[in-house]
């Protein structure tokens, strides 16, 4: 990549061959060509930079001046080159990138460990959000190069693109001495009437939904005694205010202290989606994407995509 002007080039393999017949060669030019690059060169910097005799070329202290400054000059362009070229696969650079709470469970120090064992030099600059509506917000203004997220209907912009990055069943989260501590799988209909504590609507729009969508699908009503996100929901729960919904990696937030049971119920599944910008102008945020969703069974393309 022409960086330097022929000039310059010409002068500092010139220098460092000491020999116009080497240097030409490494230049892939013939002799006479060269010495007029080098004889315009000194023209422009207004002083000799060799000295020539019929067995030798030296350079002039003017000349060993202008080499060592220009040596690094070079040095420092190719790495500016090799710098910019490994930002640009991926290799260096920066990752914005975002995570609901509900990712550090299991999907986020599994992606993190894996990428920064094979990309150490990308500086991770990590953003937690409870809500995945402002993560998505987070998206569209550009503040973020991607996210870890739960996605839902409202998350429909063409420049973006989703990958599944975990999918996990809900279970059922009571006190240890609870009436159904003891059932192997509990279905949605022993659930009638216990106090439930629930995710509030506002910071956890999938999961409200989700939930809310099962219960109906039963015909049960749960009996809501209060409405948090995850983990104040289990404290409540361990504090004897009612059982819960929650995904199944939830469980390592209380072990021993909480007793989690799996539903009877089909399709009480989540998903976590990594969004990124189609454009992938970060090439860092399509490799992270790519581990984060290394295998996982990604679903047919949407429409929605």
């Amino acid at each position: 990549m022409p960086l330097y002007s022929r000039q310059l080039l010409a002068f500092v393999t010139v220098a460092e061959e000491l020999h116009f017949g080497r240097a030409a060669e490494r230049l892939h030019i013939s002799q006479p060509p060269l010495s007029q690059l080098i004889r315009r060169f000194e023209q422009e910097v207004g002083t000799p930079l060799f000295v020539r005799t019929t067995r030798s070329v030296r350079l002039t202290p003017a000349g060993q001046a202008l080499f060592d400054a220009a040596s690094q000059l070079i040095d420092q362009g190719n790495a500016m080159l090799i710098a910019a070229r490994q930002v640009a696969s991926g290799e260096s650079g920066t990752l914005a990138l975002g995570f609901t709470s509900t990712a550090t469970y299991h999907v986020l120090p599994r992606a993190i460990a894996a990428y920064r064992e094979r990309y150490p030099e990308v500086q991770l600059l990590l953003q937690e959000q409870k809500n995945s509506i402002e993560l998505w917000q987070e998206l569209l203004a550009g503040r973020l190069d991607a996210a870890l997220l739960r996605r839902h209907a409202s998350m429909n912009d063409g420049r973006f693109r989703f990958m599944l990055v975990g999918r996990e069943p809900l279970v059922l989260a009571m006190p240890v001495h609870h009436r159904l501590a003891g059932v192997a799988k509990v279905g949605l209909a022993d659930l009638r009437g216990e106090p439930f504590v629930a995710f509030a609507q506002r910071t956890s729009h999938y999961f409200h939904a989700l939930i809310g969508a099962l219960f109906e699908r039963t015909g049960i009503e749960p009996r809501i005694v209060s409405e948090s996100v995850l983990p104040t929901m289990l404290s409540l729960v361990e504090a004897g205010m009612g059982v819960a919904l929650v995904p199944k990696s939830a469980a390592a937030v209380r072990p021993g202290r909480l007793v989690f049971r799996p539903l009877r119920e089909r399709g009480a599944m989540t998903e976590l989606h990594i969004a990124l910008r189609r454009d992938e102008s970060n090439a860092a945020a399509g490799i992270f994407a790519g581990i984060a969703s290394a295998g996982v069974r990604q679903p047919p393309v949407s429409r929605r995509s």
